[in-house]
């Protein structure tokens, strides 16, 4: 049987008060068409990945993600506000 093939959509915030010139780069840099505000004013990117990792390993890959972009945006000198993805979305 072979694996199913799925969209993983992410979305990570940046703190309010970065740099928007920050921003738009992190953006070019995750591919992301843009980001849009939270309620807070905090920034939201998202980027989609194309995988046909099960479940589990999902959960593992966004992990390594979160690890990845928190040390990229605050390298930076921006602050990584966090991850979300909602696997229900991709694998149901």
């Amino acid at each position: 049987m072979e694996p199913k093939p799925r969209k993983l959509r992410i979305t990570f915030l940046v703190d309010k008060n970065s740099n928007e010139e920050d921003i738009q780069e992190l953006c070019k840099d995750y591919r992301s068409n843009g980001y849009e505000k939270d309620e807070y004013g905090n920034f939201e990117i998202s980027f989609s990945l194309n995988t046909i990792l099960e479940y589990n390993e999902a959960i593992y890959f966004v992990k390594l993600i979160h690890e990845e972009l928190e040390k990229s945006i605050t390298e930076k000198g921006l602050k990584y506000r966090g991850l979300r993805w909602t696997p229900n979305e991709t694998y149901n």
